[in-house]
Parts: structure tokens; sequence; C-alpha cells
């Protein structure tokens, strides 16, 4: 007998796979309006709460040009899913560090893992829907326009560590789903 292949809604695939992008994004940009939180709740100067940001940042730019090695390597969804993972664990290293060189080291974890999960996310995109590359970018950057604007109006909204707290939470939401996909 032969084995049918559950279609998914390509779709709903594509929120899937966007919503781990969107929160790498807001990642990017959020922390500059936390700065000066940050720099309070340390106990340090607007310069050396800075480094939160650049480290992130620099993290990010690094794992970019790595990531079709990497794809190759382990397979883009399972490369995706350490992508996640790794993107997870530096938030939630970033809600348990006790100073801020512990905060700048989770913060390069996280870039780690957020650098590579936009290309992956283009690349999956672009394999969900072979026949409308244009449709596929353009939700792509939908997603990309709207991260930064949401995630700053957020963060304005809830101040602080509970920003890496939610992330966490629908990182692992949108883990499991990729998982199970």
């Amino acid at each position: 007998m032969e084995e049918v292949k559950k279609q998914t809604n390509p779709y709903l695939q594509a929120f899937v796979i966007l919503l781990p992008s969107i929160l790498a994004l807001v990642a990017t940009s959020a922390t500059n309006v936390c700065q000066p939180n940050i720099a309070g709740y340390f106990g340090a100067t607007q310069y050396e709460a800075n480094t939160v940001i650049t480290s992130y940042i620099i993290a990010n730019g690094i794992m970019l040009p790595t990531t079709g090695f990497l794809a190759k390597v382990f397979g883009k969804k399972m490369f995706f899913m350490y992508c996640i993972t790794f993107f997870c664990l530096g938030a939630l290293f970033c809600i348990l560090a006790r100073d801020l060189h512990m905060l700048i080291l989770a913060r390069i974890f996280q870039g780690i893992g957020g650098g590579c999960i936009l290309p992956l996310c283009q690349a999956m995109l672009l394999d969900i829907f072979p026949d409308k590359k244009g449709l596929a970018m353009a939700l792509f950057g939908v997603a990309a326009m709207f991260a930064p604007l949401a995630g700053l109006t957020a963060i304005g909204a809830v101040l602080g560590f509970a920003l890496f707290l939610v992330g966490t939470v629908i990182l692992l939401g949108a883990y499991l789903a990729n998982r199970f996909w």
C-alpha cells in the first residue's frame, strides 16, 4: 500500500518559519530601548551597556557567511532547529545573567543562533514556494519590516528582562511546530 504524504498548508509553514525570524530581528533592535535600564540594573555606564548590543550584532554578523556551509552539513531544517535552540538558550541565559559580563556572553550565544535564522528562513521560504519566489520574499519582507516596529512597541510596554522570557516561550512554540510539521 502506498504511503500518502500529508499536505500541510504552505502559509502555515511560512508562518512557523517566519516566527523565529521575527524574534531574531526583534532581538536586534529591542535592546536599544532597554539600554538605559540595562545600564541602571547592572550599575554600568551607557558605553558598557552598549556592549550588550554590539556583541549580539558581531556574533550575528560572523554567523551569516557560515550559514550556507552549515546548512549543507546538517540540512536546512535540522540546522534551523539548532539555531532556534541556540537563540532560545541565549535568551534563557540573558534572563539568568547576574552581571553585565554574563549578559554579554549570553547575547553572543544568542547572536550565534540568530545570525543563521534569517538566511535559513529565506531559503526555506523559497523551498515552500518554489514557483512563487516573489511571494516568498514578500512574506519575508513584511516580517522584516514588521519585526522592529512590533518589537520596539512591545519593549516600550514591557521593559526589562521580560523580553527574553517572552521570546523564549514563543521560540519554544516555534521549535515544537517546526519539529512536528
